[in-house]
């Protein structure tokens, strides 16, 4: 269990800073202001600050729960896939913002795909912590 824990603890703290980071950005581009909305609304950061309080109560407990660790691992996974989209997105923000003029948008990157994406991995990541809630009401 503790490898599964220690690699789900690294990317959330990695993970909260990015989206952060994506929602403290100053960019006025209606697919990057609704990317932010989107992230913003869900309450993503939330939800990875009460799964890591429910596994460190299951990590002082030593409970050994096949299921529990399957659940955390498709949590862990999820992020991951939201995590990379992020990173995306931030990267074109980055991009975006060092252009001196973006020739009418040509050379401007846009962002409907990657939000069409992240409601996609966050639907999948509110799915995995329903379930991860309703095993820690049973155990």
């Amino acid at each position: 269990m503790s490898t599964t824990i220690l690699k789900y603890i690294t990317i959330c703290s990695s993970f909260i800073q990015l989206c952060q980071y994506i929602v403290d950005s100053k960019s006025d581009n209606e697919d990057v202001i609704e990317f932010k909305t989107i992230l913003a609304n869900n309450g993503i950061s939330r939800k990875v600050k009460i799964v890591n309080c429910k596994i460190a109560r299951y990590k002082e407990s030593g409970t050994q729960d096949i299921n529990i660790i399957d659940a955390i691992e498709q949590i862990r996974n999820s992020i991951s896939e939201i995590e990379k989209e992020v990173k995306t997105v931030a990267y074109r923000i980055q991009y975006n913002e060092q252009l001196y003029f973006t020739l009418g948008g040509i050379r401007e990157y846009k962002f409907n795909n990657c939000c069409r994406r992240l409601k996609l991995y966050i639907a999948q990541f509110n799915e995995q912590y329903d379930n991860f809630m309703l095993l820690c009401e049973i155990d």
